[in-house]
């Protein structure tokens, strides 16, 4: 979820020029020049960052900054006034204001005064994620002194509430007969009328979905929603089973759950699914030892643990494959020179040994070992025995690489969506001008010799006009849903459509070209047309870029255990360079010095269309390859 920002000043050119700066800089602004109107606004909605003037009437930034603070504890407050003294900021800062900014000010100030407000926040918050997370994070411990799931839930929950002053925290487990228990519940008092039924809780186990009641007492199922939400069901997913639900209730009559209320739910929701499996894990298991070590060996994150001389006692299987190295190999040597192609990471973990500091969180870029970068986030925390003696040191490497590639995604998405609404005015603008075009000259030269140099002139325009008509049609195809009419084709067919019609192109540039389909490939359910479209723009780039000749080779089988078509289209040209890579499925990206770039971006486009995707590998030495997942699932209507 994006930043919200709400910007308050009397004074209209203000509030515009703040939230002009701040959404340039990929904030959500709201802008309000009376200060009445902000409060009635957060008492309805949450909001990330209050940036406020002094000195406004009916209302001033004093008492607007009080009620504010008393609304929402964790709302962040910057005073901005050109009238400031000592005396108002050290009231603003009593008050609750964590920043206070002089007018005249530049951008740049405005910016940077902002972004440190929202770093000491994430702090903040890290703090109480960490704080909340802690007594999950000690099960073993908690295990070993005989507390069962009740306890040790109780002891998270009970943390957690503390950010929930007004509302009830509830854990609901599954029962072996099939009913549902709540063993955990805080502040009782806080239990509103139209809260959860059993009926919804058994609906987001079914589902393995978070279900969301707003002020107004609607459910909604779509995350994208979470607006105005004073109550959220969340299942506790281990995999494969769904253990339970995780209620946050509030009255219909307080502020909505903010963005980091949800965050922090949604955090506490995953753990406790982890930490409760955990639990039952050691019941089966029966012993301390087995248990911890399945626990370090299983669990998603990286984990390295170090004696108090640096040298590693645990490398768990995850940390493993992130950095690509044998756990057995490294045990009970020094960290340093374990992990000597990481230095940066060796470092971070050493740290806490030196006693400044007792916890290390960093974001930090690896190169895996198929040279592929790792965003990842490394927390490490010195350990202590009993009597508070530094004994050594746990580090977590967790990969964000995934949530990166989703938040890339949603960028793109973004895109697309402003693509969208200026491809409506393109073709609006162009469309008729471009006819009017194409029918001047069609009537300039009808009475033309056909051989003259005027005629051909005339067609050499009529077919840049084309041209254009062209690009504006893909532009509104790479931005607009697109309606795909489905029908039973086999892949088969595609292919040897897509070949008839780049036969001559193919034996004119000595290019060789083959197909390979898995006889068990079952058909598809698409939209023929479209695939063709697809495979037209592969097959058009790989004959452009082996100018010299080489090879084009297609591979197609089935994979049931994902249900989808694996199809690699592979040449043997130049490759495309990394950077290129990043790009290359962006409208308007191209390598070539004529062409429009949206070949690619329409080829995605319809692939993602039929709930397909693509993604390129290439190099200098292999040349380029295509991978696209085609969804098998999909049928007919009606189709057995």
């Amino acid at each position: 979820m994006s930043t919200r920002i709400l910007v308050v000043d009397d004074e209209p050119t203000i509030t515009r020029a703040c939230a002009k700066i701040l959404s340039r800089a990929g904030y959500d602004v709201v802008e309000i020049i009376h200060s009445p109107d902000a409060l009635t606004l957060l008492r309805q909605e949450t909001f990330d960052l209050l940036l406020t003037d002094i000195r406004m009437p009916v209302l001033d930034g004093m008492q607007l900054l009080t009620e504010a603070a008393r609304l929402d504890p964790h709302l962040s407050v910057i005073v901005i006034t050109g009238y400031g003294t000592m005396e108002d900021a050290v009231q603003a800062i009593r008050l609750g204001a964590q920043g206070f900014i002089l007018k005249p000010y530049n951008p740049e100030e405005l910016l940077a005064v902002i972004e440190e407000n929202l770093r000491r926040r994430d702090q903040v918050r890290d703090s109480v994620r960490l704080q909340t997370l802690l007594p999950l994070l000690k099960l073993s411990d908690a295990l070993q002194e005989g507390k069962g799931a009740e306890s040790i839930t109780q002891e998270a929950l009970q943390i957690a509430a503390k950010e929930f002053p007004a509302g009830s925290l509830q854990l609901w487990l599954q029962q072996p007969e099939g009913g549902l228990q709540c063993i955990v519940r805080t502040n009782q008092a806080a239990l509103t009328q139209n809260g959860f039924s059993e009926v919804d809780l058994k609906a987001v186990i079914r589902r393995g979905q978070a279900l969301s009641r707003t002020k107004t007492g609607d459910l909604i199922w779509e995350e994208s929603a979470l607006k105005q939400v004073t109550g959220i069901c969340l299942p506790l997913i281990s995999k494969p089973e769904l253990l339970g639900v995780l209620v946050a209730d509030l009255p219909a009559d307080v502020l909505p759950l903010s963005n980091f209320q949800l965050e922090l739910l949604q955090v506490l929701s995953r753990q406790l699914g982890i930490a409760i499996e955990n639990i039952n894990l050691f019941n089966r298991v029966g012993t301390l030892g087995a248990f911890n070590k399945n626990i370090i060996e299983n669990i998603s994150t990286g984990l390295v643990a170090l004696d108090y001389q640096g040298n590693i006692t645990v490398f768990n299987r995850s940390a493993s494959i992130l950095l690509g190295l044998e756990a057995g190999d490294l045990l009970r040597q020094h960290i340093t020179q374990a992990l000597s192609p990481f230095s940066e990471l060796a470092d971070i973990l050493m740290e806490p040994l030196s006693g400044d500091q007792a916890t290390i969180h960093r974001n930090l870029v690896l190169k895996h070992w198929d040279d592929s970068n790792l965003n990842v986030v490394v927390t490490a925390s010195a350990l202590y025995d009993a009597q508070q003696q530094l004994t050594g040191v746990l580090g977590l490497i967790e990969d964000l690489t995934e949530l990166k590639m989703l938040e890339a995604e949603s960028r793109r998405l973004d895109r697309l969506a402003a693509l969208g609404e200026m491809a409506a005015v393109v073709a609006h603008e162009l469309r008729n001008p471009i006819a009017g075009i194409a029918t001047g000259i069609e009537y300039l030269t009808k009475r033309l010799d056909l051989t003259s140099a005027e005629y051909q002139g005339s067609q050499m325009i009529l077919k840049e006009v084309d041209r254009v008509h062209r690009i504006v049609e893909d532009i509104l195809l790479v931005a607009r849903p697109l309606n795909l009419q489905k029908e039973t084709i086999t892949l088969k067919s595609i292919l040897e459509n897509v070949y008839q019609r780049h036969e001559a192109t193919l034996k004119q540039a000595g290019i060789t070209f083959s197909v390979a389909i898995d006889d068990s490939l079952p058909d598809l359910f698409a939209d023929g047309d479209r695939l063709e479209q697809v495979f037209d723009n592969l097959m058009s780039n790989a004959v452009q870029a082996m100018v010299e000749g080489g090879r084009i080779q297609i591979q197609v089988c089935p994979e049931i255990e994902r249900q989808c078509c694996l199809i690699q289209f592979s040449d043997t040209g130049p490759g495309i360079s990394p950077k290129a890579q990043e790009k290359i499925f962006e409208p308007f990206f191209t390598t070539r010095n004529r062409g429009a770039g949206l070949g690619l971006a329409l080829s995605r486009r319809i692939l993602e269309a039929h709930g397909a995707g693509i993604a390129v590998t290439a190099s200098t030495e292999t040349g380029t390859t295509f991978e696209i997942t085609f969804p098998l699932s999909e049928r007919r209507p009606g189709a057995p």
